[in-house]
């Protein structure tokens, strides 16, 4: 009787479909992991400069827009508007300024004796500003959004601030 002897020279079926559904599984993964880093670096590629906006604003409102004359140096404070102004009189110069929320954009007012002088300090994307006064600090509470697909993205920055005068 003669006895065949066969040599194995490739896969199976069945080899092949489990190393299909392996390698299925691994690319989807693999897929899935780059959308989520692909998505949340759109996120923060938004997200920073948002809140580096939001960072400025506060810093101007706090220390004033060229450096000096911000709320810090007020003599008197009060606010206005159902507190989305803020009028105060700066010690240096016994000026009367202002901050105020104007729709999406803070407006700054460097005098508010004379008339066609505000400008605004940060154009938009704003969705909130409020002052709170008590004694001789002032909260400032700033909310800014923007939108990222359907997503939309918040930035809330809240400092308090002692007048100095």
């Amino acid at each position: 009787m003669a006895r065949f002897i066969y040599e194995r020279d490739g896969l199976t079926l069945v080899e092949v479909l489990v190393a299909s559904a392996i390698a299925t599984i691994v690319i989807a993964g693999s897929v899935a992991f780059y959308l989520m880093a692909h998505t949340a670096w759109i996120d923060c590629s938004k997200r920073v400069p948002l809140q580096r906006r939001a960072s400025l604003a506060m810093e101007k409102m706090v220390r004033g827009v060229e450096g000096i004359h911000g709320i810090r140096e007020a003599d008197s404070v009060i606010t206005s508007n159902g507190d989305t102004k803020i009028e105060y009189t700066s010690g240096i110069d016994a000026k009367e300024r202002s901050f105020f929320l104007n729709g999406s954009k803070i407006t700054y007012d460097p005098d508010t004796s004379t008339a066609d002088d505000e400008f605004d300090m940060i154009p938009e994307k704003v969705s909130g500003l409020t002052f709170a006064v008590s004694g001789s600090i002032v909260t400032i509470d700033l909310d800014m959004h923007d939108k990222v697909r359907d997503t939309d993205i918040n930035v809330n920055l809240s400092t308090k601030v002692k007048i100095r005068n």
